[in-house]
């Protein structure tokens, strides 16, 4: 005999499956908001315009290291000490055609804070490896990874003896780099940009030559100041701004400015011009409109600066990308000699 068919039956099915349906509907969501990896992006530009997008799930199945470490900030203490994965930076420039020396990489974060670091970061030599490790983009700590760890996706260090220190980053940064640890291990990164610039000028110092690319250049202390110059017939430049770098800034990355020393500003044509210590900081003649000697500057009223920009405009590619310019608060006239074009190489001469 058949077993009768209770009454309601097929409402209460009804009514079980669309629980059901209704559960597994709710779980799928809470679940994609638990599991947010795939909102994590990171964007990878090459030299020649290759591009990559990347989320947590994808860097996860690239190769990665761990390694302990911590860094020492702007104040000389010690900060973020843990265990750090993440994927080597080389990993992200092979994987949009490679680079080469010379090349730099910009680390932008999602508040478009950045940090330039060069090819020997990424490809360091046996000395710099010991002192700053490997460089890697990092999407976990101590275990924790990224959502939950808040620094997102970040620029870590792996040195050997566990410390990248302000030492450790001053001698393994660029001259427009160097200072802190701290601020290299950059949070939040949203963009790699890895770049090949022909716009460059190298600065000598007798035993190391430190060449800068523009996107470097600007990254040094720099001026903005007016000037004028004059040439042997009296004829008078009109006054200009020119932005430029603090070339004092330089010379006391390189050198002990206490030394005697002489400045060599060279030029791509092969001219050079040559500055005593005291015509590099301000000791030159000044001139009225009509050619007439007024006296000498000094560092007070005039300085020396590779110049890039003549008002709000590049300098044009028939006098730069960097020229010298001689510059101060009161529009000060000099001689057009020392303005030198088409600088591409300045070198310190101690003694």
């Amino acid at each position: 005999m058949l077993a009768k068919r209770k009454i309601g039956e097929p409402a209460l099915r009804f009514k079980s499956v669309f629980i059901i349906c209704i559960s597994i509907f709710l779980i799928g969501i809470f679940s994609g908001c638990i599991d947010s990896t795939e909102d994590v992006e990171l964007i990878v530009l090459g030299v020649l315009g290759e591009s990559k997008e990347f989320t947590l799930t994808d860097l996860k199945q690239l190769s990665s290291i761990s390694g302990t470490s911590e860094y020492q900030n702007s104040y000389g203490n010690w900060a973020g000490k843990g265990v750090y994965k993440g994927v080597p930076i080389a990993k992200f420039a092979e994987s949009i055609g490679g680079i080469q020396q010379g090349d730099i990489l910009v680390v932008t974060s999602e508040d478009n804070y950045s940090q330039i670091f060069t090819y020997n970061n990424i490809y360091p030599s046996t000395e710099w490896e010991a002192l700053q490790g490997t460089m890697i983009l990092a999407y976990e700590y101590n275990g924790t990874q990224i959502p939950a760890w808040e620094d997102g996706l970040r620029i870590a260090f792996l040195p050997t003896d566990e410390k990248y220190s302000n030492d450790d980053s001053y001698a393994t940064s660029s001259l427009e780099a160097k200072g802190a640890g701290g601020p290299k291990w950059v949070k939040f990164v949203k963009k790699l940009e890895f770049k090949r610039e022909n716009e460059t000028v190298t600065f000598g110092d007798g035993t190391t030559n430190h060449t800068l690319s523009w996107s470097q250049i600007l990254k040094l202390p720099s001026i903005n100041q007016s000037g004028r110059s004059i040439t042997s017939l009296n004829e008078v430049s009109d006054l200009q701004y020119y932005t430029g770098v603090n070339l004092t800034y330089v010379l006391d990355v390189l050198i002990d400015l206490n030394q005697d020393f002489s400045v060599d500003i060279v030029a791509s044509d092969g001219y050079k011009r040559p500055f005593s210590k005291d015509q590099f900081f301000g000791n030159l003649t000044f001139y009225d409109e009509l050619g007439t000697n007024i006296g000498h500057g000094g560092p007070q009223n005039l300085s020396l600066i590779l110049a890039y920009y003549e008002g709000d405009q590049k300098i044009g590619l028939e006098s730069g990308p960097f020229r010298m310019a001689l510059v101060g608060s009161d529009s000060p006239i000099t001689s057009s000699r020392y303005w030198v074009k088409l600088v591409n190489y300045i070198e310190v001469v101690v003694y």
